[in-house]
């Protein structure tokens, strides 16, 4: 019996030991590098694509309807985002963003609105951009921002990066417009593929709180690339959603079409 307690007492002590000696060696770029190490490994373990296309299925949750639906999504790199929006088999809506402008057909009600992006990025207070919804949809980090203020921790076992104020970068802030920030951002990294597991961007002002957090996971090789093909989204405001999205067939960098043709038939809306 005493045998049996001593081999126990072995087994744990080398166990917790292995969990130290792996914490130290994840903790020691951070000593050495800081927040910069983690930067670099994003930017070498970021999604690299001209285009893109998949397949998936969404399930939408709000406090006033949960729905099953499926699609297809076209990317063109930081220049389009498509998508066709699917029912029981029938389409029922395609979306389409530019970096300036959402446009939204509805197939059953025979309307469709074309709009600014300032619709869309009035989340959070207009923090909200083309950059950030591309780099949400593919587990990426935003490009268009500066990355010298984060600071890096780690946090159970993920490596984080956080920052306040986080600004976009001059060169991609057109004349006139103001200078946009993210107000607060959070990033949490797997320490051996340095992919994202989460990014959480956060408002916080005049008692109200808006934040919209993704989570990543089910990550496959496409070509050479790590990609997410399970993602979740809770975007937290006057009303709280959750979107989980899974794709399937994804392919890069093929030459696709984005079509949207608007009908005579449909009347155009301010919003849907």
């Amino acid at each position: 019996m005493r045998s049996k307690i001593v081999i126990i007492i072995i087994i744990a002590v080398a166990i917790l030991t292995g969990c130290s000696s792996t914490k130290k060696a994840i903790k020691a770029p951070l000593k050495d590098q800081g927040a910069d190490f983690l930067v670099q490994k994003l930017n070498e373990k970021e999604v690299a694509f001209s285009s893109m296309q998949a397949r998936f299925n969404m399930d939408l949750e709000s406090e006033r309807l949960t729905v099953s639906l499926r699609g297809q999504i076209r990317m063109e790199y930081d220049s389009i985002i498509w998508m066709s929006i699917s029912k029981a088999g029938l389409e029922i809506y395609r979306v389409l963003l530019t970096p300036d402008s959402l446009f939204l057909m509805d197939r059953f009600a025979k309307i469709y609105m074309e709009e600014p992006n300032d619709v869309l990025y009035a989340f959070l207070n207009n923090a909200l951009d083309y950059d950030m919804v591309q780099a949400f949809l593919t587990g990426n980090d935003f490009t268009m921002y500066e990355s010298s203020s984060f600071k890096a921790n780690l946090e159970a076992d993920k490596y984080r990066l956080h920052t306040a104020n986080r600004r976009k970068l001059r060169k991609y802030i057109k004349k006139g417009s103001n200078d946009h920030s993210i107000p607060i951002q959070t990033i949490w990294m797997d320490p051996k593929s340095f992919k994202i597991n989460s990014i959480l961007i956060k408002e916080i002002s005049n008692g109200t709180d808006r934040k919209l957090l993704a989570n990543y996971s089910d990550f496959i090789l496409v070509g050479a690339q790590l990609f997410p093909h399970s993602l979740e989204f809770i975007a937290h405001a006057e009303e709280d959603y959750r979107v989980f999205l899974n794709y399937s067939k994804v392919v890069f960098n093929e030459k696709l079409l984005f079509p949207f043709n608007v009908s005579s038939k449909y009347s155009k809306v301010d919003y849907f």
